[in-house]
This record gives structure tokens, C-alpha cells and sequence, in this order.
């Protein structure tokens, strides 16, 4: 597989996508299994050796909105695992400013919530073996689900929200704890990784700034006073911050996790 670069134009301005440091280090090859960090999400970026192309099947359905590329990428990268980031091959992608293609609005469908989770993430960290990449995907997916969440501008539908926790929680069921701890992406923020390893079943977890002890997410209450830790209304734990979360932190009882995520290194 050949991966090119995309370039995003929205008003008048041109600007790299968030996947960009791919092509850092310029033209060379790169094998997925020790480079988990080289995520592909889409095909009109990329050329696939024919054999290979004819021997995966892209998704047919129509109620989960996005990633019928992640899968069929994935599907080719079972087959062969190696590919060549050639940063000089752009595909210029023209974002609509009226935020009206299928891509900007699939976030009020709740097929993005069910559907997507259901016929897409789970089978294919199936089809993939829980490889390293494929986890790597799937955070680097669920960290903008976080944040349209807990911006509350997910679509108010009744009982969407209890389905797709669920949906969520069996999701986060079949990603390995380090990985969650270690994700490499910046948008998947340090509350949603500290919420995520409550419902892998952690006790506590420590989120770390400057030196210190800036949040401490906990399933019961360490405190008198925690707010709830909560994923679209429902409550996965308790969450004190500053001096509160220092004196509570107990380090034999508590996984660690860095504020800010670390910049992928490639």
C-alpha cells in the first residue's frame, strides 16, 4: 500500500490533516507491526497492489456512517502489513464551509453511535487480531467521540445514550489497558483515557501535569467531595482535581497517565 498525504481546503486556507506526521521523515517504508502509530483511515489517499485490492471486501451496509475505509484498510493490512508514506503524493480534500456532506453530519445520525460500534470498530478489531495498529485506529476514532460528548452536541435521542455507553464500555473491553494509558493522539484527551480505564475495571487513575497530581479519577469515592466521572450523563466513577487529588493520590492503588498524550514518533 502506497499512503499520500491529504491536505484539507476550507475557506480559502489549506491545512494538513491531523494524521500529517506521518510524512515527517519523508519518502520511506514502514511496517504497521512495529509502527502502530501509522493509522490509515482512508482509500482516496492510497493505491493498493491489485492482487491485494481484489481480495478484500469494503462494507456494504449504509446505517454506520463512516470508517467503510478503516475496515477495508485494515483488511489489507492483515494481508500485507508493509507500506511506503510518499509525502509528495497529495490528494487535496475541499471541506464544505455549509458543514453539509456525509461526513460532517454523520455526528447527528445514531447510526454513528450504534451502527458504527457494532458493524464497524468490534469486527474490526475481530478481523485485525487486536493488532497494536488496529487499536491504535479505534483510539484514535473514539477520541472524537469523546469530545462531541462531552461537548453535548451529540443528537438528543431518547435512549441513544445508554446504548451507545454500552456499546462503549464493551468497545473499550477488547483494548489493552497500556495502549489506552499510552495513546499517542491529541484530541483523545486525559479524562477520556482516565474514564476509559475505570471501565477496564481499574481502581484509580492519576492524571499527571507539570510534575503533580492534577486529576484523580477513582470508582468509588476517594473524597468527600468528588464530582461524578461521567460518558453522556452516566456515571462511570468519581474525579477530584488540584490540591484535592494530591492529598487523595495513593500511588500503590493508582495507574498514572500523562495530561497531555505524547506526540506520535514515527
Amino acid at each position: 500500500m502506497l499512503i499520500g498525504r491529504t491536505l484539507i481546503r476550507q475557506l480559502g486556507a489549506t491545512v494538513p490533516h491531523p494524521l500529517d506526521f506521518r510524512f515527517r521523515r519523508g519518502v520511506r517504508s514502514v511496517d504497521v507491526r512495529r509502527s502502530s502509530d501509522v493509522v490509515q483511515l482512508s482509500t482516496h489517499e492510497v493505491l493498493v497492489r491489485g492482487d491485494l485490492a481484489r481480495r478484500c471486501r469494503f462494507p456494504e451496509d449504509r446505517v454506520a456512517p463512516t470508517f467503510e475505509d478503516g475496515m477495508y484498510v485494515g483488511r489489507v493490512r492483515v494481508l500485507n502489513p508493509y507500506c511506503l508514506v510518499v509525502p509528495d503524493a497529495v490528494y487535496y480534500y475541499n471541506k464544505r464551509a455549509s458543514g453539509d456532506s456525509a461526513v460532517q453530519t454523520a455526528w447527528d445520525r445514531p447510526g454513528r453511535y450504534v451502527e458504527q460500534l457494532v458493524d464497524r470498530y468490534l469486527p474490526y478489531l475481530e478481523e485485525t487480531g487486536g493488532a497494536y495498529w488496529a487499536q491504535k485506529t479505534v483510539l484514535y476514532d473514539l477520541g472524537w467521540y469523546f469530545g462531541v460528548v462531552d461537548r453535548g452536541e451529540a443528537p438528543s435521542i431518547p435512549g441513544l445514550a445508554a446504548q451507545h455507553e454500552a456499546l462503549m464500555r464493551r468497545l473499550v473491553e477488547r483494548l489493552d489497558s497500556e495502549q489506552i494509558r499510552r495513546a499517542p493522539w491529541p484530541h483523545l484527551s486525559a479524562a477520556a483515557r482516565a474514564r476509559m480505564l475505570l471501565w477496564k475495571g481499574e481502581e484509580a487513575v492519576a492524571v499527571t501535569g507539570a510534575g503533580r497530581i492534577a486529576s484523580l479519577y477513582t470508582r468509588v469515592p476517594f473524597t468527600d467531595s468528588p464530582a461524578a466521572a461521567a460518558y453522556w450523563g452516566l456515571v462511570c466513577g468519581y474525579v477530584v482535581h488540584g490540591a484535592e487529588a494530591e492529598r487523595a493520590y495513593q500511588s500503590a492503588r493508582c495507574v498514572r497517565l500523562t495530561q497531555q498524550a505524547r506526540q506520535p514518533r514515527l
